[in-house]
């Protein structure tokens, strides 16, 4: 509100509602990402406000701690987008929460990785740089003056139960989360993307986000018009929908997603893990998937643009 400034890595909701923002939203280079954010702080020092987006969609997170610096620095406050990334620091196994790595207002959303109703969000203010009475001024500007309790009432029950059961909860997530990447790892095509698989530049990403990916093997030699794998992604999506009765959150022609939560059981990861594994073997006799076929969701040529791993998978 008021605030002049450049987005860097942003979700498609946000610019749609705040104005006076310059977009920079595509095919970021995440650690030079900090760097990035200096260079354009120290040419437009009148900048007030950073707005990240940490995680993206498929889990690569930022460095809040180095950007937190840099903003401050040059007296700009740090806006952390961490919707995908409310169970962050909830177990050493994932990422630490942006809320005490420096960030001035965070954003977390307690329906995408936790188990309250969907739309439901908090915002947290932090240190002295932003008055919290001005935001919550701003927020009654375009927020209802009639919420819903019911809404209200699965984030409060959705918080007892964390501080009732977190080690227990996450203790568990964590032991299935292992035990389904030691699976993965075994097979012979396909992979999960992780931030010390990315090319050669290490990334940090959030173990829970299955990044369903190829390995170099997986290319049979034959290439697609875009030079891409033989094997496309969307059709393994589509044969895990069909076939096996498991929906994942999005597929590309390089990659997959599959979404998870400490509310995931031992049974799901299992399910996954086993058709993953027939889908191997089947790629391993040349029995799978055909990316040329005419699927409507299938692009032209000309419409491919495969990206790398260091291109963040962004969707």
């Amino acid at each position: 509100v008021g605030i002049e400034g450049e987005i860097f890595d942003c979700r498609e909701s946000r610019p749609t509602a705040l104005t006076g923002l310059k977009e920079m939203c595509t095919a970021l280079d995440y650690e030079k990402l900090p760097a990035r954010i200096e260079s354009v702080l120290n040419a437009q020092p009148d900048i007030g406000a950073v707005v990240v987006t940490s995680p993206n969609y498929e889990g690569i997170v930022s460095d809040i701690r180095r950007i937190a610096g840099i903003a401050h620095s040059h007296g700009a406050v740090l806006i952390v987008d961490e919707a995908h990334g409310t169970h962050f620091g909830m177990d050493s196994y994932f990422p630490e929460n942006s809320n005490r790595l420096g960030a001035d207002i965070v954003i977390h959303s307690m329906h995408k990785t936790m188990c309250a109703l969907t739309q439901t969000a908090l915002l947290h203010v932090n240190g002295g740089r932003v008055d919290p009475d001005r935001v919550l001024a701003k927020l009654q500007m375009i927020q209802t003056s009639s919420p819903s309790y019911l809404m209200m009432k699965s984030i409060d029950d959705c918080v007892a139960l964390l501080t009732g059961k977190r080690e227990e909860l996450f203790a568990a997530y964590v032991r299935r989360l292992r035990a389904f990447r030691r699976k993965v790892d075994s097979l012979e095509h396909i992979s999960l993307f992780s931030g010390n698989n990315a090319g050669g530049n290490n990334v940090m990403t959030d173990p829970g986000k299955l990044v369903i990916t190829l390995r170099e093997s997986a290319d049979s030699g034959d290439q697609d018009a875009c030079g891409a794998n033989s094997v496309d992604m969307r059709d393994i999506y589509r044969a895990l929908r069909e076939q096996y009765d498991i929906q994942l959150e999005f597929a590309q022609q390089d990659h997959a997603l599959a979404m998870t939560s400490f509310a995931d059981t031992d049974e799901g990861f299992d399910r996954l893990a086993a058709a993953l594994e027939e889908i191997d073997r089947n790629i391993a006799k040349g029995e799978a998937f055909s990316s040329g076929s005419a699927d409507e969701e299938s692009p032209a040529a000309d419409e491919c643009r495969p990206v790398s791993k260091t291109d963040c998978y962004e969707p």
